[in-house]
């Protein structure tokens, strides 16, 4: 029987690379980078996923130029229309 993978997020080439561990005590955490995790979330689309966005952006905890490169990364060119698409409409909202 073929093994079957479960696609669970959108996220840019080498991300893998980018993730961040945190400690527990005897726990360790492997959690996505800033803006790896803004593109996932733009990706979902889901309401609460995009007010996510928009705060991180209004509190200014990530870098657009950064974030805009790393959706080039995006290894479909339907995923990179969708999240930029996503990502105008946060930062229209923002005013």
């Amino acid at each position: 029987m073929k093994k079957r993978e479960f696609e669970i997020a959108t996220l840019p080439a080498a991300w893998e690379s980018r993730l961040r561990s945190v400690r527990f005590g005897q726990t360790v955490a492997h959690c996505l980078e800033v803006h790896d995790l803004i593109i996932s979330k733009l990706a979902a689309g889901r309401l609460k996923d995009l007010e996510f966005v928009g705060a991180l952006v209004h509190f200014e905890m990530t870098d657009l130029r950064l974030l805009r490169r790393r959706i080039g990364q995006l290894l479909l060119p339907k995923d990179r229309i969708k999240v930029r698409a996503r990502l105008k409409s946060v930062l229209d909202d923002l005013g």
